[in-house]
This record gives structure tokens, sequence and C-alpha cells, in this order.
């Protein structure tokens, strides 16, 4: 072995994986904008520089993950929340890992159980409106996203209407749909 060579199980992480996933989305977000400006395919520019990226990550001590997979009898009974069955090894002398060994919460993989979706909880922020504040006319006013005007009531505000260059577009001033 040359000084050159690299034995990928004595290289230390030089940054962690969530870094080097920054990296890759930055290097994405780079190599989309030059593909736009450019007018080039990005997907196929993707493919061909995939491989140097990762090249990248194997020099600075990033290891693509390799999961073992399991015949099926050595795999756990388990099910898991998705439905599927559990992907982790028996233990010895049991059908199941250590997990589910413990507690069975959605049963074993064989039985004909139906799984119950959990209804998504709602988010406290769905109860919001995100606004900021904006001086028109010498009033301040809240406007969304969509340029949807509020009072300046951040209890209880009133929508007026519609923010245009000129300023704002009242609803008694929109026409209304047919």
């Amino acid at each position: 072995m040359t000084e050159k060579d690299i034995v990928i199980g004595d290289i230390n992480p030089l940054i962690s994986n969530d870094a080097f996933k920054i990296i890759i989305y930055e290097f994405n977000n780079i190599l989309e904008n030059l593909c736009e400006n450019y007018d080039l395919d990005f997907k196929e520019i993707s493919k061909m520089y995939s491989n140097k990226i990762s090249q990248v990550g194997m020099k600075i001590g990033i290891k693509k993950r390799n999961r073992r997979v399991l015949p099926p009898n050595l795999l756990c009974m388990g099910r898991k929340l998705d439905g599927q069955q559990c992907t982790r090894g028996r233990r010895p002398d049991s059908e199941y890992c250590k997990s589910h060994s413990n507690k069975l919460t959605y049963g074993r993989i064989d039985d004909n159980m139906e799984i119950k979706k959990k209804q998504k909880k709602k988010n406290k922020s769905d109860d919001y409106l995100v606004t900021y504040v904006e001086n028109i006319d010498g009033e301040n006013y809240l406007i969304d996203e969509k340029n949807f005007v509020y009072s300046y009531n951040l209890v209880r505000p009133k929508f007026l209407g519609i923010k245009t260059n000129n300023g704002i577009k009242y609803l008694n001033q929109c026409v209304p749909c047919s």
C-alpha cells in the first residue's frame, strides 16, 4: 500500500454526517442554479457528478451505511407501526427481537390484526395566521403571504382586502365571484 491508498476502516470522520448532508444539499443547489442559468438538464448533470460528491464524502471519512439483510427465518415476528414486519434479528430461543419480546404493541406479523392509523394531531400553528406589519399611507396593517390585508389588531384582526401596488383594494371594491 502506498501513501495515497485510502483504507476506509482507518478513516475517522472529519465532519459529522449531518454536516455532510448540508454540503450535499448546498452542492445540489449550486448545481441546479448553474443548470438553470446555462440551460442544462439538472438530472443529467446531477447523475454525472453524484459519484464525485460521494468520493468527497469518503475522503473526509463519511461511510455509506450498509444494511445487512437477514433471511426471513431469522427476522423478528413483531409488527411495526407501519404494519410491516420488524427487520431486527430474533433473540436466541425466541421469535422476537429484544423490543418485541418486551411488548408487542402492534401484534405479530402473521396475525390478521388491522392497524388503525393515528389521526394527525392538530398543530397549534394551524390556529394562527403568519403575517408581517406594513405601513401603508401612514397606517399599520397586517399582511399575509397571499397579500391579504388585515386590520392591525393582534388579537382579532379583520380581513380588509388585498394589497396592491397602489395601496389596498378593499373588500367592498373587489368584484364578487359568480
